[in-house]
C-alpha cells in the first residue's frame, strides 16, 4: 500500500482500523514515519521522502492551514442530544462555523431544512420541492441561473454518500466532483467555498491553482463512527 493509494481510498474509505493497520505496517517497513500524539491527540504519519520524489505535474497538496478538531457531544440549545445527522446545519457546532465564515452574498447550494443566519442575502437551493427554498434545482443546473463569480460565498453540503443520496433524494449518484467544479465558478475572487463531507477534498486540494485553504474542521463523532470534515477554501484575488 502506498501513500497515493491511501489518498485514493479517502473517496471510499475502508474501516478506520484497516487504515491504521496499514499505516503501522508502513512504519515497520520504514516507508512512513510516526510521531505519537501527546495526550489524546492522534498520531501523525509522514512520508520522509516526499520532497525527494520526482514531480508528476500535479501540485502538492497545501498543508499550511489550521486544523480544528471538534468532539461531537453534549446538548443542543433546545436540550436535545448533539449529533451530526442528515441535516448537517441543525447541529450548532457545525452551523456556528459556517455562519462565522460566510460573507457577502451567499449561495446555499443544498440548503436542506436549516436556515443559516447572515446579515446579507442568502440564496437557498434544494432539489427537493418540499424544502423551503428559493430554487428547487439540481446543483448542476445552477450555472444556468447565475452568472459566474456572482457570489461571495458558496456553501456545499450535499448528501455525503450514496446511501444518503438515495434515502433523502432518491438519487443514484451525488456527482459531488462535477457539482463542486460548477459551483467553484460562481465564487468571486476573494470569496469562500465551504464544503461538508466524509473527507477534506475541496477546490484548494487538487482542483485549481487559484484557490487556497483557509481552514479545515474535523468533527469527531466517537470511536465507532467516521469523522465529518468541514473545509473552507478561498479563491485568490490575484493569480498569474
Amino acid at each position: 500500500m502506498t501513500i497515493e493509494g491511501l489518498r485514493d481510498e479517502m473517496e471510499n474509505p475502508p474501516a478506520r482500523q484497516t487504515i491504521y493497520r496499514r499505516l503501522e505496517s508502513m512504519v515497520d517497513l520504514g516507508v512512513v514515519e510516526k510521531e505519537p500524539g501527546e495526550g489524546s491527540a492522534p498520531s501523525v504519519y509522514r512520508d520522509p521522502n516526499a520532497e525527494k520524489r520526482p514531480r508528476t505535474g500535479k501540485e502538492k497538496p497545501q498543508v499550511n492551514y489550521p486544523l480544528y478538531v471538534h468532539n461531537v457531544g453534549g446538548r443542543e440549545p433546545d436540550g436535545s442530544p448533539t449529533y451530526i445527522g442528515p441535516w448537517t446545519f441543525s447541529t450548532k457546532m457545525v452551523r456556528d462555523v459556517v455562519e462565522e465564515w460566510i460573507e457577502g452574498r451567499v449561495l446555499n447550494a443544498c440548503a436542506g431544512k436549516t436556515e443559516l443566519e447572515h446579515d446579507a442575502e442568502i440564496v437557498r437551493n434544494d432539489i427537493n420541492p418540499e424544502m423551503d427554498a428559493d430554487l428547487n434545482l439540481d446543483v448542476t443546473e445552477l450555472g444556468e441561473h447565475f452568472e459566474e463569480e456572482s457570489f461571495d460565498s458558496v456553501v456545499f453540503d450535499p448528501p455525503f454518500d450514496q446511501s444518503q443520496a438515495k434515502e433523502h433524494y432518491s438519487m443514484h449518484d451525488t456527482q459531488r466532483g462535477p457539482a463542486r467544479r460548477l459551483l467553484m465558478r460562481l465564487v468571486r475572487p476573494g470569496g469562500v467555498f465551504i464544503e461538508c463531507g466524509w473527507n477534506d477534498h475541496g477546490p484548494a486540494l487538487g482542483y485549481a491553482e487559484d484557490w487556497y485553504r483557509e481552514a479545515c474542521h474535523r468533527y469527531r463523532r466517537g470511536p465507532s463512527y467516521q469523522p465529518m470534515f468541514l473545509t473552507v477554501d478561498r479563491r485568490r484575488t490575484v493569480f498569474g
